[in-house]
Order: structure tokens, then C-alpha cells, then sequence
């Protein structure tokens, strides 16, 4: 049980950064 709470945060925790960071969390190598 302990695994899957551990994996269920981390999911939730990445999913919210990704959100939060949006297009400036991902920087594209454009020339």
C-alpha cells in the first residue's frame, strides 16, 4: 500500500509542477 500511495504522490506532485511550470518549464532549442 505503501508503494502505491508513494507512486500516486509522485504522479500527482509531477503533474502539478508540469502544470504549474507550463511552456516556460519546457524550453524548446529553437534557432
Amino acid at each position: 500500500m505503501t508503494l502505491a500511495v508513494c507512486v500516486i504522490g509522485v504522479a500527482q506532485l509531477g503533474r502539478t509542477v508540469w502544470a504549474a511550470l507550463g511552456p516556460a518549464g519546457r524550453p524548446e532549442p529553437r534557432e
